[in-house]
């Protein structure tokens, strides 16, 4: 029945517009019975998911020419005739608002304005001379003011008139795409469409059990990209480039700004600079103090004419130009009528057709399913690759993020909002969620590679330092190996005879760095030849053998001589006299840098100590018992 009845309401077709038309099923209709031949001869065929294909193909191809006439002439074209009678009530409504006593008031600005001029054309007649010199192009530039508010007060009205017709025309011009006018403006691709989508009808009229309701979201969903190319060409303002008015007029930009709701509104420009013009003209009676100057010229009546004026523009600004009594239509048709009906479409549709056709096509051109290996015939990569499991879990988000990339842009591609950000968005994302949902398995691929490369990465770092470990312990061994040779060289491949010499060495090196250390203490630090080292002196004494064995000794600084200026400070020795002898703390740097471990620096420095005291203290007894012994000599 669809297809009878296409055909009787287009009686004033051509011949050649018949035979395109029957060219293009009929090329759809070839595709599609070579994907069925390919299915059907296939060695093991296997239904879809389970599903048993349909076998009565010329049925499926009425009703989805069925279909798609219906949703052209009575879905479609209702949507758009409702926006016709839309923008028919916006040209009304301006059309009121323009006859209207507010703007009755605007046009009376001319009028105010040309009292205002009159009052300044008298000003050099009634006051006296000085006040002409007082002023003097002051006065000039007042006049240019009013002429501007007069002036774009005219405009304003003027960009008003030619609203409505304007958007009359728009009316016009969208109320064609109602009906069957838009089947007969797009008579080729409806056919050509059936024929290609028949393959996928073949799976959902086979799946649902009723053809007509599978069929019908096929075809919503590909019919509503060219209703919204034609929804965005008729009612977008740019449409308005080929009526009268002509892109750079004020009656083209007033009604882009009435369906946009984006660009600046030209006759509220124009207001403003009649504001900012009255404004310029009341400073100026403020500066000049006319009112007490020159009395006689009514200069309060001028200012009260002028306050007037621009509380009259206020008030025209305001409330006659606001959008929202006139915008409001446009939104409501295309946002809340439209809108919701291309989202429908678009965004659960279109996807549905898209992944299902999709997974149609491959499936057909793979074939039918084949069977399993058994385990002896497998590889030992499949077992491998069995013993991971599922699929990887990447590929369920990246498919997730997909289908909202996807969901998302198709939202914003399909339903039109005013201006160009939401549609360049839209096309933008619908394309990259489509590139994402037929290329997923290559973004998981770049994700699980680059993990792959991380690790390979990981795992060179780790080599490296496994290297350069490996490369220092080798240069150990080297010089082990070069010391080894040097013992053999010398004692004769002789263990102990070497470790004989090693300590006849090291005590001669100790011994050699001990008296160094004595005659650099007596040198360096006894300033005054007391032979001792004062507290006060400590401090600086070990800072300056510090800076001559420092580079000797690991950690002299920092670990041992810490430790003996606490060991020194602490005994009791020191804490009585508050001095040290020379030789004593000698042998305590001494023992400081040889000790081998720094825990024992303490202890050993507190021996040291302890011995210096003990000889101390007998030599001063040997000196207290050879005293008598020399005192009866020295009485005679």
């Amino acid at each position: 029945m669809g297809v009878i009845q296409c055909f009787v309401n287009r009686g004033t077709e051509t011949p050649d517009t018949n035979l395109r038309q029957a060219l293009c099923l009929l090329a759809g209709l070839a595709v599609s019975a070579l994907l069925i031949y390919v299915y059907v001869n296939d060695a093991v065929p296997q239904p879809f998911f389970g599903m048993k294909m349909p076998t009565v193909p010329g049925l499926q191809v009425v009703m989805l020419l069925n279909c798609a006439l219906g949703f052209s002439s009575g879905f479609g074209g209702g949507a758009f005739a409702w926006a016709s009678s839309e923008l028919t009530t916006i040209a009304q409504d301006i059309d009121t608002c323009i006859h209207d006593a507010t703007w009755q008031e605007v046009e009376g600005v001319e009028g105010a304005a040309a009292t205002v001029k009159k009052d300044l054309d008298k000003l050099f007649e009634i006051c006296p001379p000085a006040i002409e010199q007082m002023l003097g192009a002051s006065v000039s530039q007042a006049k240019g003011h009013i002429a501007t508010a007069k002036t774009e007060a005219g405009l304003t009205v003027e960009a008003l008139r030619d609203l409505p017709g304007l958007l009359q025309d728009a009316a016009s011009e969208t109320s064609e795409m109602s009906g069957w006018q838009l089947v007969l403006q797009w008579n080729c691709w409806l056919p050509l469409l059936a024929g290609l989508s028949l393959s996928a009808v073949l799976v959902c009229g086979g799946a649902a059990g009723a053809p007509d309701y599978p069929v019908g979201l096929y075809f919503l969903a590909a019919q509503n990209a060219t209703v919204n190319k034609h929804l965005t060409k008729k009612l977008s303002s740019r449409a308005f480039l080929d009526l009268m008015a002509g892109e750079t007029s004020s009656s083209y930009g007033l009604a882009e700004y009435y369906l946009t709701g984006e660009v600046d509104n030209p006759a509220v420009e124009h207001l403003q600079r009649a504001q900012q013009a009255v404004s310029a003209s009341v400073s100026w009676l403020d500066e000049n103090a006319l009112v007490q100057t020159c009395p006689m010229w009514e200069a309060q009546r001028v200012y009260g004419d002028l306050t007037a004026l621009h509380a009259s523009l206020n008030v025209s600004e305001e409330s006659v130009l606001k959008p929202s009594n006139l915008y409001g239509h446009y939104k409501e048709a295309v946002h809340a009528g439209l809108a919701i009906t291309q989202m429908i479409l678009g965004a659960i549709c279109l996807p549905f057709l898209t992944v299902t056709a999709s997974w149609v096509l491959d499936y057909l051109s793979r074939g039918g399913a084949y069977q399993k290996l058994d385990k002896e015939g497998q590889s030992s990569d499949d077992e491998a690759a069995s013993k991971e499991g599922e699929l990887n879990a990447l590929y369920y988000v990246v498919y997730a993020f997909s289908a909202l990339i996807f969901a998302v842009g198709a939202w914003m591609y399909f339903v039109p909002q005013p201006g160009l950000v939401r549609p360049i968005t839209g096309t933008l994302l619908f394309g990259s969620g489509v590139f994402l949902m037929m290329n997923s398995d290559l973004i998981v691929t770049y994700f699980r590679l680059h993990e792959q490369v991380e690790k390979f990465r990981k795992n060179n770092e780790g080599y490296q330092k496994n290297l350069e470990k490996e490369a220092q312990e080798v240069r150990d061994l080297r010089r082990a190996q070069k010391g080894f040779e040097e013992i053999d060289r010398k004692f004769g491949k002789d263990v102990e005879r070497a470790m004989k010499e090693i300590k006849v060495m090291q005590t001669t090196a100790r011994s050699q760095v001990g008296m160094t250390i004595g005659r650099m203490v007596k040198i360096y630090l006894d300033a005054d030849g007391d032979k001792r080292i004062a507290d006060a002196e400590l401090e600086e004494a070990v800072a300056t053998m510090a800076d001559i064995f420092g580079a000797m000794i690991k950690g002299l600084r920092t670990e041992r001589l810490p430790k003996m200026l606490e060991a020194i400070r602490g005994h009791r020795s020191f804490r009585k006299e508050k001095t040290i002898t020379l030789d004593a703390f000698s042998k305590a740097f001494e023992i400081t840098l040889f000790v081998p471990d720094v825990k024992q620096v303490a202890q050993s420095v507190k021996t040291v100590l302890d011995d210096a005291e003990i000889k101390a203290a007998a030599r001063a007894s040997k000196r207290g018992r050879a005293s008598p012994k020399a005192s009866p000599k020295a009485s005679p």
